[in-house]
Parts: C-alpha cells; sequence; structure tokens
C-alpha cells in the first residue's frame, strides 16, 4: 500500500453556450453593475440540448485519463460528484464508465452538493491508501441551470454549469491529498435546497405551480455559515498538514460568490494574489468549480510541482470540506523506468491550429541531462490532432527535464520536441513545451525556433543543446 495518492491528470469541460449579465437583463429585472458588485460574476457557462451531466463529465474524465498518460481500460474505480444526475438511477458514473468505454471499472456517484470534491478527495485517497483501488478517476459535474428559475433573480444569476476531473495513482512521495477535513450541519439543511422532486415530495402539478422544483437559498444566512465553515476548517487542515498558512502556495476554493472568497481570506490572512478566482466567467458550477479552478491554475503556471494547495468548499446540506494538497506528480521511480506523459503543443498547418501528443519518456542519468538547465531538442513519437470547435488547452508539464528516446508514430513522420527548464524566482516553472511534425510543418516549426528560442544549429535527428533563454509569452 502506497502513503499517498497523486493527482497525475487533469482536465475540464464546460458547456458552448455562454450567458452575459446583459443576456440576463433581458430575462429578469437587473443589470449587471447589480450582478458583479454583489457575486463577482460576469457570465457563466449554460448547457443546451443534448448537453447533460454525463456528457461533460465523459469530456472532463478523457481528458484527466489522457494527461495521466494512461488508457481508460486502466482505470479501475470512476467517482462522480454531482447533485444534478441524468436520472435518479443508475448511477450517472456508469453512464460515464460506458462512454469512455471501461469495463469492469467500479462505479457510483457522490452527492455533497457543492462540497463534492473535497469530500472524494478524501474517500479516493482512502481508497488507494487501503489498496482497493490503483487508477481512480474522480470527475465532479453538475448541470445546475437546470434546477434554475430563470424568474428569480436571487438565484439565476449565481449559477453555471460544467465538470472537471483528475486522476489520482498511489505514490511513495508525498504528493496529493495531506490533510483533510469535511463535515455537516443538517440542522441547516432548509437554507438551501430543492424541495420538490425526491420521494418525500413528489412532484405535482400544484408543486410546480409553486416553483417547489427549483432551488432556493437563504443568502444572508449561508453567506455566514459559509466564511466561518470554510475559513475554520482551513486552519485546521493547513495545522493538521504541520504548515502555516504563509506556507499556503495557493488557495483554491469554492467558486460561489466573490465577497464569500474574500471574507475567507481576509480569516485566513491570505492575500487575494495567492487566491485562485475565475468565478467571473463560469460562475457557481456547484462541485466543479473546484477542479475547474484547478485546470486553469495549472495551465496558467501557477502551480508547481510541491506547491501546497489549499482546497476549501461548502455546499447544501450544509457541508463543508477543506483539504491540503501537494501538486505534483511522482517520479519515475528507482531505475529511471518508462514515464508516461502527454506533452501538448500548438502547430498552424493549412487545415489551420492542431495539437501534437508524445507519450512515453524515459529518465536517464536520474531523469536531468549534463548541465542542468537549458533547451534540448530530440526526434520524439507524434499523433496529430485536428482541432475540434478551434479550442484547445495546454496542459503544463512538471519541472523535470527527461531525455526522450527515438520513436516512431503510427503516421511514421519524425517529430521535433523542444522542453525547457525556466528557472524563476529561485524555483522551476512549469517547463514550455512544443511539438511539431516535421514534414508537414517545418516552416512554421524554423521560424519558432529562429524568432523565439535562439536556434543554434544541428541536424534535427541528433542531440541538441540550445542556450537558456528567457521565456517569451
Amino acid at each position: 500500500m502506497k502513503a499517498y495518492a497523486a493527482i497525475t491528470g487533469w482536465g475540464m469541460a464546460v458547456p458552448s453556450q455562454v450567458m452575459t449579465n446583459a443576456d440576463l437583463e433581458r430575462m429578469v429585472e437587473t443589470s449587471d453593475e447589480w450582478i458583479v458588485t454583489r457575486t463577482g460574476i460576469r457570465e457563466r457557462r449554460v448547457a443546451v440540448p443534448g448537453e447533460s451531466t454525463s456528457t461533460l463529465a465523459t469530456d472532463a474524465g478523457r481528458q484527466a485519463i489522457a494527461m495521466a498518460g494512461l488508457d481508460a481500460t486502466q482505470i479501475d474505480l470512476i467517482m462522480l460528484a454531482t447533485c444534478t444526475p441524468d436520472r435518479p438511477f443508475p448511477a450517472t458514473s456508469c453512464t460515464v464508465q460506458a462512454n469512455l468505454g471501461m469495463h469492469g471499472a467500479a462505479a457510483f456517484d457522490l452527492a455533497a452538493a457543492c462540497s463534492g470534491f473535497v469530500y472524494g478527495m478524501n474517500i479516493a485517497t482512502s481508497m488507494i491508501r487501503s489498496g482497493a483501488a490503483r487508477n481512480v478517476l474522480f470527475i465532479a459535474a453538475d448541470i445546475f441551470t437546470h434546477y434554475v428559475n430563470w424568474n428569480d433573480r436571487n438565484t439565476c444569476v449565481l449559477f453555471g454549469d460544467g465538470a472537471g476531473a483528475v486522476v489520482l495513482q498511489p505514490s511513495d512521495e508525498p504528493f496529493g491529498l495531506l490533510s483533510c477535513e469535511i463535515g455537516a450541519s443538517g440542522e441547516h439543511e432548509d437554507l438551501m435546497a430543492v424541495e420538490a422532486g425526491g420521494t418525500r415530495l413528489p412532484l405535482t402539478p400544484e408543486r410546480i405551480e409553486r416553483g417547489q422544483q427549483y432551488v432556493f437559498m437563504n443568502g444572508r444566512e449561508v453567506f455566514k455559515l459559509a466564511v466561518r465553515g470554510m475559513a475554520d476548517s482551513s486552519l485546521r487542515v493547513i495545522a493538521a498538514a504541520d504548515m502555516t498558512p504563509g506556507q499556503i502556495d495557493l488557495v483554491v476554493p469554492h467558486q460561489a460568490n466573490l465577497r464569500i472568497i474574500e471574507a475567507t481570506a481576509k480569516r485566513l490572512d491570505m492575500p487575494m494574489e495567492r487566491v485562485f478566482v475565475n468565478l467571473d466567467r463560469y460562475g457557481n458550477t456547484s462541485a466543479a468549480t473546484i477542479p475547474i479552478a484547478l485546470v486553469e491554475a495549472a495551465e496558467q503556471g501557477r502551480l508547481c510541482d510541491g506547491d501546497a494547495v489549499l482546497l476549501t468548499a461548502f455546499g447544501g446540506g450544509l457541508t463543508w470540506g477543506s483539504a491540503v494538497v501537494r501538486w505534483g506528480r511522482p517520479s519515475a521511480g528507482p531505475g529511471g523506468g518508462l514515464w508516461r506523459r502527454r506533452l501538448f503543443f500548438p502547430a498552424r498547418g493549412r487545415r489551420g491550429v492542431g495539437w501534437g501528443v508524445v507519450c512515453t519518456a524515459r529518465p536517464r542519468g536520474g531523469g536531468c541531462p549534463p548541465g542542468g538547465g537549458g533547451w534540448w531538442v530530440s526526434p520524439a513519437p507524434i499523433f496529430f490532432l485536428r482541432p475540434r470547435n478551434g479550442l484547445y488547452r495546454q496542459p503544463p508539464m512538471p519541472s523535470r527535464h527527461c531525455w526522450l528516446p527515438v520513436r516512431r508514430s503510427w503516421q511514421h513522420l519524425p517529430t521535433v520536441l523542444i522542453s525547457a527548464h525556466i528557472p524563476r524566482a529561485g524555483r522551476s516553472m512549469w517547463p514550455a513545451t512544443a511539438l511539431a511534425n516535421i514534414r508537414r510543418f517545418w516552416r512554421p516549426v524554423r521560424w519558432i525556433l529562429q524568432r523565439h528560442y535562439s536556434w543554434c544549429g544541428g541536424g534535427a535527428s541528433s542531440w541538441l543543446r540550445l542556450p537558456r533563454v528567457r521565456w517569451q509569452r
């Protein structure tokens, strides 16, 4: 049994439709200024027909599995945190399992409202530590706008839809969950709820007419309990991890309301510069807010190997949870065994911008080339992927050097890998990664090398070392 469960892959998915505050102004009596002042939200994503909790969860899960360098058949447990399932039963996680082409992996749903991701991280880590599971796909997804009354300006401005996913794997190194606390105060369950639609209050024409199928909340009371619960539990998990608030590199809170986030940060004596906020673009996506924020923080380079990350959330129930996570992925282990990693790059061709991916790397000499940091070029395998909807994300990779063996892709096309180690303020950032297909994309590759990377000569088929340069965005 391993002592830790590291996050080795992550992904997110949101609906294509964007609903701005200006759109809401035409639906209810409100204004952009009123919404931004009271919530911090400027727009949110809203599911359209054909998009469901399972479809968003499937897309996010597929990204996370790919980033972890795994095949879907290697996942032995799927967990889905949601309070908006596709159907009362079977579990929506079973639908996701079928969508991903898995067979035999255990699957179950978890209902803890907006605290679902922290709850699930605790459960997934416990399953790995106990030896009950090895590769866990944990997804948080909600289509909360399904339960929104678009005539109620107090609630319709708050919520959006989305999904986030992580893959957890066992590790001997101290990555993943370091400490966690989850709890609930059932006496406050009536402060935020959807009253009708269950076995206690089945839907009837009268209840539908009264709007009991929609979410309602007592905002003032929820605000006070949320700030107190998130701040107090955060301080306890920080202490349990033998740390102080000053040692936390990034706080990723539940994205419910900017005022709640700011009040919680103030109680923790945490500057907002160390708090990640994307509430303005997605609204409250319930259990999915934290994993979506983690994905975006990683993409923006705000998460580095070894960073201590505080996760904190509250939700209907009332539930709450906080956790300290050590961000990063374990090394290859003694002897430098095979890693499986996926590195993505943008490349421009006749069909527009696409992405390539390299799958396998073997560390040599402890994983770092001689001489320390710098730039290296080597041949590597690639699969060229055409863009979907013109939208792609660039997952950052751990700040770790490796040599790549020469292999060939299914297309049998030679490729080039450019990876970098970039020192910043005395510590490593995420390396910039780029791949390009020489045969199809040599011109843009040569231009990139000459323009940005100070190409120093040599053939693309030989091992090259480029001088350390400043990364240009």
